[in-house]
């Protein structure tokens, strides 16, 4: 009787576990508002193998069940990760800022739009660019700014992603609220199941997965250099599904 009662204890104590550990992977992450908000301190990473395993095992069922996504970027068994809304027909969007550059130097550097990569950053964005080709192989275009250290994390990610060869557009070398609306349009007359990435700069990238995701102008987002988030749904009521930067990558 006593080893009856223990094993209950035992079965009861694992199922909580268990069911606090599911709760946890499928916490949704919490809206900020304020200045420099950065994405990735605030989307749920989790280190827990059996948390991922799970997830993993039970996707499909849960996707047939409530009819939803499993968003997710991986890495190794970190991962972020939320449920996404199940959209039948939408737009993706893969939001990049560009890699680490040169800092600004007027003497060195007069025309800020021939700052480069520092070498840390190409290789640091090369590993970005590797895990997520292989989290998602293919987009139907790849617009960049002309700017050389927004052209050449695009270049880099059709050399280790293998996405299509990026195209310049002016849109996104901008740096006012004007930029962020005419993209928003260009993006509006997109098709609607299109997959888009676009490579720029702050504060127009910010700016703009705010205005794509909310209508709230009081929503600030701040992506870091090197940072890749995903977006899906119609313009203007996007919701943002996974974020990957590279520091998360820094210990592989």
């Amino acid at each position: 009787m006593r080893v009856a009662i223990n094993r209950c204890r035992h079965e009861h104590s694992t199922a909580s576990i268990n069911a606090r550990r599911d709760r946890a992977c499928h916490r949704r992450p919490r809206a900020h508002r304020g200045n420099a908000t950065v994405l990735h301190d605030h989307m749920s990473a989790f280190d827990d193998p059996q948390c991922a395993h799970r997830t993993t095992a039970q996707g499909a069922t849960a996707r047939r069940r409530h009819a939803t996504d499993d968003a997710r970027i991986l890495n190794g068994d970190r991962f972020i990760h939320h449920r996404a809304r199940q959209y039948h027909e939408s737009m993706e969007l893969f939001v990049i800022r560009h890699a680490k550059a040169a800092d600004r130097d007027p003497e060195q550097w007069p025309d800020d739009s021939l700052r480069p990569l520092t070498r840390e950053g190409a290789r640091e964005f090369e590993r970005v660019a590797r895990r997520v080709g292989k989290w998602r192989p293919g987009v139907d275009m790849v617009l960049s700014s002309g700017w050389l250290r927004a052209w050449d994390t695009a270049r880099i990610l059709q050399a280790h992603a293998g996405w299509p060869k990026p195209a310049r557009t002016k849109l996104l070398e901008g740096s006012d609220a004007g930029s962020v609306a005419a993209i928003a349009a260009f993006l509006s007359e997109q098709p609607v199941v299109a997959r888009i990435a676009i490579v720029g700069h702050e504060p127009v990238l910010g700016h703009l997965v705010s205005a794509l995701v909310s209508s709230d102008s009081g929503l600030r987002l701040d992506l870091r250099k090197g940072s890749v988030a995903w977006l899906r749904g119609a313009p203007g009521a996007m919701e943002l599904c996974g974020l990957l930067v590279p520091a998360m990558l820094r210990s592989r």
